[in-house]
């Protein structure tokens, strides 16, 4: 199989109802007492923290930062994504 079908193979899988993530979510939520949607934050920003070029990538892919922020990015990046 092809690495790039691999991956998209894993992003799906990733996503799916009851998946990987979903499992990851309760598990965080039960353990912290706390909602699903206040275990999303703080994978995300645990992601985030741990793996910043693979989340800017992310947002910049999926335009969710503005084109100035983009630049800014770049700028303190030193190189283009």
């Amino acid at each position: 199989m092809p690495i790039i079908q691999k991956y998209r193979t894993v992003y799906v899988r990733a996503g799916e109802k009851n998946g990987a993530i979903d499992s990851i979510l309760h598990v965080i939520s039960k353990s912290t007492k706390c909602n699903e949607r206040e275990a999303a934050e703080c994978v995300i920003w645990g992601l985030y923290k741990k793996q910043e070029e693979a989340f800017t990538l992310f947002t910049l892919e999926k335009g969710l930062i503005t084109d100035k922020e983009k630049n800014e990015c770049i700028a303190s990046c030193g190189h283009a994504f």
